[in-house]
């Protein structure tokens, strides 16, 4: 355990440059006095460290350091790269590829001929999701507040926040923050959030409740049971999203799937679209607001409608997308 920290911590040195032992302490949930330890070992490993005092100060790896090879096996060090190039490919950084230099240095053409991890994280909005990131993360590094416009299921408003971690998750980038407005820790997906701009307005960092961000809450008001009925043309999207043990297959070819949501909307979105491919059983509320917005739908495509009252087929089969 101790060697995979000192692996961590010299990974976050080298791609953060000056932190604070308080940092490194919060980050890998140890004591101070562990960290000035972990600090003292990797010094007398030949390591060489540096100490700045003041704001902005902090522990560092010394300008032009290069991390020997040999102390990371040909596994730990491909692994590295792949999340280090993913962030490259997204962010565009020139620090990204110093890092990913240092840490392959005299072994970077046997890695790059035997990489087996290709992440790409790139998005249609990836120029402006790396400003937003540049943005987060300066924000944070200097305890200031974050101010955005935010665009959600009501409307949009503007939020006030301090940044604390950005957020891989559910395929998407998320900012987990502090909301000035609803006093509480608030989880943000970046797409949604624009007109950024780092107020100035200092805050005194709170601790961060790691445990928060699990996405599927273990209990919770809001959670439906879901009941539905697929054609085995949706197969491949139930096995695709949920796995080959999330339906029964009945003795028709019909697929009974049975799931707890906890986001209603996504579950209503998910399902439509699903299209004509799902009959929803339970809940009947759930089953009633799916045909109405079908309804709602097809009013505003007249004429859209065959002889026998059912919609005329168009489009391609799932098999063909």
């Amino acid at each position: 355990m101790r060697t995979d920290r000192l692996l961590g911590i010299l990974t976050t040195l080298l791609q953060n440059g000056a932190v604070t032992a308080p940092q490194l302490a919060e980050k890998f949930e140890v004591s101070r006095r562990t960290i000035t330890r972990d600090i003292d070992a990797l010094g007398r490993a030949g390591i060489p460290l540096v100490t700045t005092q003041g704001k902005g100060g902090g522990i560092a790896i010394a300008a032009g350091y290069r991390l020997e090879a040999a102390l990371l096996t040909q596994d730990e060090l491909q692994a590295i790269l792949a999340g280090v190039k993913s962030l490259d490919g997204l962010l565009n950084s020139d620090h990204m590829a110093a890092l990913a230099e240092k840490l392959g240095a005299g072994r970077r053409q046997v890695l790059e001929a035997d990489d087996l991890f290709l992440i790409d994280l790139a998005t249609y909005y990836k120029d402006d999701l790396a400003k937003k990131m540049a943005l987060v993360q300066r924000a944070a590094r200097e305890k200031h507040t974050l101010r955005f416009c935010y665009y959600y299921a009501k409307g949009e408003n503007m939020r006030e926040v301090e940044p604390y971690r950005l957020v891989f998750h559910w395929g998407g980038w998320y900012l987990y923050s502090w909301c000035l407005e609803r006093q509480a820790f608030r989880l943000f997906k970046l797409n949604r959030m624009w007109e950024l701009e780092v107020t100035g307005r200092e805050f005194d960092p709170r601790p961060v409740r790691l445990e928060e961000l699990d996405f599927d809450p273990a209990t919770g008001g809001d959670e439906v049971h879901l009941v539905a009925r697929f054609q085995q043309r949706a197969k491949y999207r139930l096995v695709e999203e949920y796995g080959p043990d999330c339906y029964t297959e009945q003795p028709n070819g019909d697929l009974l799937f049975q799931r707890d949501f906890y986001d209603p909307e996504y579950m209503r979105s998910w399902l439509l679209g699903m299209g004509d491919a799902v009959t929803v059983l339970e809940p009947a509320w759930a089953a009633r607001q799916i045909a109405e917005r079908a309804r709602r739908i097809l009013a505003l495509y007249p004429g859209e409608e065959g002889g026998d009252g059912r919609k005329k087929e168009r489009g391609c089969a799932y098999g063909d997308q």
